[in-house]
């Protein structure tokens, strides 16, 4: 389908996790920093301005947010959801700024963010009916 083959090259992951390297060797890679709120199950991701899609349209939070909603949207049947159930709510604090609260500690919370963030601008259901409709597959 020419949306999966859009997503996945479109997508690029928030946290840099080179081969053979431990959860504690993590860096940010589309954020600028990672702050851990060891006595609340919070993290804040600040992500880093300038980085722009394949399109050119900048990645922001509403991408992050998102990219959360689409994969624990039943209709989507993500194989994701799991890594992603302890999340109480995913907010956009600001346009760089994301926070991730969970219901319960969660060990692999920084790790489940290694994944590729899907442009909102492209993927959303205004954006697929448009594209459907200009190839008349509606």
């Amino acid at each position: 389908m020419a949306t999966a083959r859009l997503a996945e090259g479109a997508r690029r992951t928030r946290i840099r996790a080179p081969a053979g390297v431990t959860e504690a060797d993590l860096a940010p890679h589309l954020d600028e920093l990672l702050p851990l709120a060891v006595e609340r199950p919070v993290i804040d991701f600040t992500l880093r301005r300038g980085v722009r899609f394949h399109d050119g349209q900048p990645f922001t939070a509403a991408d992050v947010l998102f990219t959360y909603q689409a994969i624990m949207d039943p209709a989507n049947v993500s194989p994701r959801t799991s890594d992603f159930e302890p999340i109480a709510a995913v907010e956009v604090v600001e346009p760089y700024r994301v926070r991730v609260v969970y219901k319960r500690l969660f060990s692999p919370a920084i790790t489940a963010w290694t994944m590729g963030i899907l442009p909102e601008h492209l993927l959303n259901r205004q954006a697929l009916a448009q594209e459907a409709a200009a190839k008349r597959l509606t």
